[in-house]
Order: C-alpha cells, then structure tokens, then sequence
C-alpha cells in the first residue's frame, strides 16, 4: 500500500499556498524566516499540514495548525475554502 503524501504549506488568506516541508517538519528558525517574510510583505499566513497529492483528482485533506503571523485573523475557514477552489480551477486546467 502506497503512503499517504504529507506535506507541510504556508497557506494564505486568498488560498494561496507554498510548500516548505515535505521531508521533514520545519523547525522553528524555518517558521520565524516565513513568519518575518509575511509580516515584512504585510501578508497573513497560517501553517498548515496537506495530506493527499494536490495535483491528483482524488481529495487532499487540509489542517490548519497555527498562525504565521501574529495578529491576522484566527479563523482559516476563508482561507481553506479559497485554496480548495483554487485547487479545483487548477486541476480543471490540467484536464480542458
């Protein structure tokens, strides 16, 4: 049985995403260098785990751990729903 890809991303308040773990768990000097980079770029973030491949048709799984930045706002629940629609029109792309 194939394992499951687990994959650590920075996940923006318009869904948008960057991975910055894959191998290994980023530690804390990797948190602060992203967390410093969003608050000096004025953007919000939230760390957070992705299970699945983004990139296939079968669902990921998202869970959001903590935010990057202090002081945005706590609830992610935008945030996910932008990146999974922001899935879609990826995938959708792919296939037309």
């Amino acid at each position: 049985m194939q394992e499951q890809q687990t994959t650590w991303i920075v996940l923006g308040t318009d869904g948008r995403h960057v991975s910055i773990g894959r191998h290994r768990e980023p530690d804390d000097e990797d948190l602060q260098r992203v967390s410093d980079g969003l608050a000096a770029a004025g953007q919000q973030g939230w760390l957070a785990m992705l299970y699945g491949d983004y990139w296939a048709s079968k669902g990921v799984r998202l869970d959001v751990l903590r935010p990057l930045t202090p002081g945005g706002p706590a609830d992610s629940s935008v945030a996910v729903a932008a990146f999974l629609d922001k899935r879609v029109e990826a995938l959708s792309r792919l296939e037309g």
